[in-house]
C-alpha cells in the first residue's frame, strides 16, 4: 500500500507486471538485451478517487515508484512491517 503525501490518497498495489510482456518474443528480448521493465497497477482510494471513476486505476513503473518513495512524495506501507511503516 502507498500513500500520496500531497493528497492523502491511498493506493493499493494490485499487480506487478512486465511492461514488455506480449510485445516481444523471448528470443527478441534476449537478442536485443531488453530486460523486463516492471510496473505496478494501483487502485487509488479516497475522496479524490471517489469523485471520478476515471482516475481510480493507474500504473507506475517500479523505478518511478521507488523514486517517489525516496523523494518522500509517497509513503510505502509494507504488509510485512512490524509497526506498519
Amino acid at each position: 500500500m502507498i500513500i500520496d503525501k500531497l493528497t492523502n490518497e491511498v493506493g493499493l498495489l494490485i499487480e506487478r507486471y512486465d511492461v514488455f510482456d506480449g510485445y516481444f518474443s523471448t528470443e527478441e528480448l534476449e537478442n536485443e538485451n531488453i530486460g523486463p521493465i516492471w510496473a505496478w497497477e494501483i487502485l487509488w482510494t479516497g475522496h479524490l478517487a471517489a469523485a471520478t471513476k476515471y482516475n481510480r486505476y493507474g500504473s507506475y513503473t517500479e523505478i518511478g515508484l521507488i523514486s517517489l518513495i525516496r523523494d518522500e512524495a509517497l509513503e510505502l506501507i509494507r504488509a510485512d512491517s512490524e509497526n506498519g511503516s
